[in-house]
């Protein structure tokens, strides 16, 4: 028996944390047995997954996908959750049965096994590490009604996924997610490797995509772009994310009516992870205090490394070393 899911983390994300809940009131694995939560989600290799968490029992079934983004294989996995970390809050789940089906490729002896960690924030987001293959799974609640959605609108996103050149933009979509106007932004270090720029890394013919299909399932559009089969859970709420063929990751979006402002970042507990650069990822367990206006301080606990202060400041303007995309207009 190959072990395919190794002792890893689960962790919850800064994102989420600022317009939801203090982190206490997040230790949960659910809201209790016949009350089931399932969350869908996006990988940073580019992986999908649904996650069914029910009392301290957890089910998943996790799709890895191809470079074009058809399903390789698929595995089956039944946990049960523990109690959470005092500092940072995951949860250590321990796996009773596993199982791999054939797709694109062939399962071989994979099968997994062994114990992960899991934090979700209920009927809201799930977050999950796996340390092995160093992937970041992030979820929202399914939306089974989602394919009904009207999706048109205009959408901020965060890419999640490691060595892509596009780390954030914003777009948007028709009703369908047919036609899709975008632009995306990176950050440029050949200059100054110490103060990188954000540069326009706008692709796709100035930032136009034509998306294939009309397919939708459980709330779940399957759309295909340049050959590439994508996968899409949105809500009614404007919230919702991407999932990318491996190694391209995916995306984790919402309406831009919905951003958060500076107010809503304050008073605030979080847990978090860091990717760092040497591929030492870190837990973190932070607050922020009041906000002035201008900024609010948070205080972190990092894994290892003792207390840091950082800062949310938010900027009105940024400097780029490329040409503005010839549309959108998101002024």
């Amino acid at each position: 028996m190959k072990r395919f899911i190794r002792k890893s983390s689960i962790v919850y994300g800064l994102a989420a944390a600022a317009v939801l809940a203090p982190l206490p009131a997040l230790f949960s694995c659910g809201t209790g047995v016949g009350s089931p939560i399932t969350y869908t989600s996006t990988s940073t290799k580019g992986d999908f997954a649904t996650w069914t968490i029910t009392g301290n029992n957890l089910h998943a079934v996790w799709k890895v996908t191809t470079t074009d983004g058809a399903v390789a294989k698929t595995f089956t996995v039944d946990a049960t959750c523990g109690e959470p970390h005092a500092t940072y809050g995951y949860k250590t789940c321990e796996i009773e049965e596993g199982s791999c089906s054939n797709g694109e490729e062939d399962c071989g002896d994979e099968t997994p096994d062994g114990e992960f960690h899991m934090m979700d924030v209920p009927g809201v987001a799930l977050f999950v590490h796996i340390e092995g293959d160093d992937q970041l799974h992030v979820g929202i609640v399914t939306d089974e009604d989602g394919c009904d959605a009207n999706v048109s609108g205009n959408y901020t996103y965060i890419r999640a996924g490691a060595g892509n050149s596009d780390i954030f933009g914003m777009y948007h979509s028709d009703s369908s997610l047919n036609t899709v106007e975008h632009a995306d932004f990176g950050f440029n270090t050949a200059a100054a490797a110490t103060t990188p720029t954000v540069v326009a890394t706008t692709g796709g013919g100035n930032g136009h995509d034509e998306l294939v299909g009309s397919s939708c399932s459980n709330g779940v559009r399957t759309r295909t772009v340049n050959g590439d089969t994508l996968r899409s859970m949105m809500t009614e709420s404007g919230l919702f994310i991407m999932d990318m063929p491996s190694g391209q990751g995916g995306i984790v979006s919402f309406k831009t009516s919905k951003a958060a402002s500076l107010s809503d970042l304050a008073n605030k507990e979080f847990g978090g992870i860091t990717f760092n650069d040497d591929g030492t990822n870190k837990l973190i367990a932070a607050s922020t205090g009041s906000s002035n206006g201008s900024r609010v301080v948070i205080t972190a606990q990092v894994q290892d490394e003792g207390e840091q202060t950082l800062e949310f400041k938010p900027f009105s303007n940024t400097s780029s070393t490329a040409a503005a995309p010839a549309f959108p207009d998101f002024t």
